[in-house]
């Protein structure tokens, strides 16, 4: 290697010199060159003779922008000029106005699914990810307002239907939180998860219309020959399992919610379960470290055989539908986490003793007479109940007192008053005792052959 030299530098006039924080840019500029992602939206959105900047390197700016250091785009500009950005990205600061911005996302617009798959399929060849493991992970974000004037269509683009923003499945009882959803597809490159596609749903879809839909967008623009799906218990459907497998030829595998079915048929067939070779990064730094054996955490993993059934109505040549049936073989994989087991019993703890002082408060604030309404009092409850699982353990009564009850209540403080209804509530522990056996356990389903893919290959993916 060639040595370098050092050159004497005398400066004349300080002046000249010009301070900039390009920051994270310096680091994040060279993948980006590696996307290609001006020439991709270039290839989509064919040169105007008309603009000054092509809408490849605008939109390239704005990428760089938003990883960097995200801004207004009346701010764009300002941030490519005191970062520099303009030296590093080539187009100029003063071209990257707010207008001119906005007009290349219109540009980029209608064929903004057609992008990103093309810049998805490059990244996966350039930088050796591989997209035939998929991992869907869908989520929400909230808006606040009324909208509640909101068109199918939007009158410019009649074609294109919009999400709705909407209550959706993920607030409280009591609560109308509105929102809109979005589904991210991740790879893994062996360092982590690489969100590369998404697509967006209503607010109030549920995990099975939003991973069936995410499918559709998959096969129509990234066109994959193989794929294993991984979804969270939210997104199974047998429906769009079945599809899957025996229509595209497709594996999933599917955290399951846990219900009477799987705990019984755990109870009959007793899977052998095994230690998985499967350690988080933070077992491992803790076995390293030499912590106690006693403190450390474990999988075990067993499997039984099943199968998944769905019913669809079909059309008779004779006229008049049908139902029939459609199945598949699956494989069921029971999973005891012992640090889930302990994070159960604390949850649980936490909200039956959450639920039992609600429940106290309900009954001295009705029998103190500020509980006048039988419904005002089923409302509280159910707020009080929420989704908790140790909703389960409580039965309740609210019945209102007769008119001879009232009066036969004993005279009351001065500022009190006589209660008009009747609360009581019951705690079962028997209830939460059938629970706990199963703590720390939960299922997951899979399409997979057992000859390519062993128990603790199904667990690890």
């Amino acid at each position: 290697m060639a040595k370098r030299e050092s050159l004497s530098v005398t400066v004349t006039d300080k002046s000249e010199f010009i301070g900039m924080n390009p920051g994270p840019l310096v680091l994040v500029n060279p993948i980006l060159e590696k996307m290609d992602i001006r020439k991709i939206v270039n290839l989509h959105c064919p040169a105007d003779t008309r603009l000054e900047i092509p809408v490849g390197d605008v939109i390239y700016a704005l990428v760089a922008n938003r990883l960097c250091s995200p801004e207004p785009l009346m701010h764009v500009g300002e941030w490519a000029d005191y970062s520099g950005a303009e030296f590093l990205l080539g187009t100029p600061a003063e071209a990257l106005n707010d207008d001119r911005l906005a007009r290349a996302l219109d540009a980029i617009f209608l064929k903004r699914w057609n992008i990103l798959a093309d810049i998805a399929l490059h990244v996966s060849k350039r930088f050796k990810v591989s997209l035939a493991k998929l991992h869907y992970d869908p989520t929400s974000f909230h808006f606040t307002g009324e909208y509640n004037e909101q068109s199918n269509d939007p009158s410019l683009l009649p074609s294109i239907k919009p999400f709705k923003i909407e209550v959706g499945r993920h607030a409280s009882p009591g609560h109308h939180i509105k929102e809109a959803q979005v589904g991210v597809n991740l790879a893994n490159d062996g360092k982590g998860p690489v969100p590369f596609f998404y697509h967006s749903a209503d607010g109030s879809a549920n995990g099975h219309i939003a991973v069936a839909k995410n499918l559709q967008h998959l096969l129509k623009y990234l066109k994959p020959k193989r794929l294993l799906m991984v979804t969270d218990r939210g997104c199974f459907n047998a429906e769009h399992a079945i599809r899957m497998v025996r229509v595209h030829h497709f594996d999933f595998i599917s955290s399951l919610s846990w219900n009477n079915d799987l705990s019984e048929m755990y109870n009959k067939k007793k899977p052998q379960m095994k230690e998985s070779s499967f350690i988080s990064i933070n077992e491992k730094r803790k076995r390293d470290d030499g912590a106690p054996e006693e403190t450390w955490e474990r999988y075990f993993i067993g499997e039984i055989p099943s199968k998944i059934t769905y019913e669809k109505e079909v059309e008779k040549e004779s006229g008049g539908k049908v139902k029939e049936k459609q199945s598949i073989r699956i494989r069921l994989v029971y999973v005891y986490s012992t640090a889930d087991m302990k994070v159960c019993r604390k949850t649980r703890a936490k909200y039956t003793e959450k639920i039992k002082k609600g429940l106290a408060q309900i009954q001295s604030s009705v029998e103190n007479g500020y509980q006048k309404e039988i419904q005002a009092v089923h409302r509280k409850v159910n707020t009080l109940y929420g989704r908790k699982q140790a909703r389960n353990y409580f039965t309740y009564q609210v019945e209102e007192l007769a008119p001879s009850e009232i009066l036969s209540l004993p005279p009351r403080r001065r500022g009190q008053r006589k209660p008009t209804l009747r609360f009581s509530y019951q705690y079962h522990p028997e209830l939460a005792r059938k629970d706990a056996q199963y703590d720390g356990l939960y299922a997951i389903g899979t399409s997979l052959r057992e000859k390519t893919h062993i128990t603790d290959d199904v667990f690890i993916a």
